[in-house]
């Protein structure tokens, strides 16, 4: 943001080459389409990838890392996802 030139107030940051605003909505219904996946929204591939992670026994502290997240309550919304390995490792642990 910092090398953007500075703008006025009324002025938009990410516009389009028409200078009106951006949207991806258009583009994304496509390739959601082409991919089979319609009605599905942007931001459900970085909770799938949270998930997924957690799904395969990623610990939290590479979950936040992979994801950007600065706090451990943003990254814990995917812990359910690791239940099945949570209770293998009680059962090892104490029998």
């Amino acid at each position: 943001m910092k090398r953007l030139p500075k703008a006025g107030a009324d002025e938009l940051v990410f516009g389009n080459r028409a200078g009106k605003p951006f949207t991806y909505m258009p583009l994304w219904k496509r390739i959601a389409e082409e991919a089979r996946l319609p009605g599905r929204v942007f931001h459900e591939l970085r909770h799938g990838h949270g998930y997924r992670l957690a799904q395969a026994g990623v610990s939290q502290q590479i979950i936040m890392m992979s994801m950007g997240h600065r706090a451990l309550s943003a990254s814990a919304r995917y812990a359910h996802a690791n239940i099945a390995d949570k209770r293998a490792v009680v059962a090892r642990v104490f029998g």
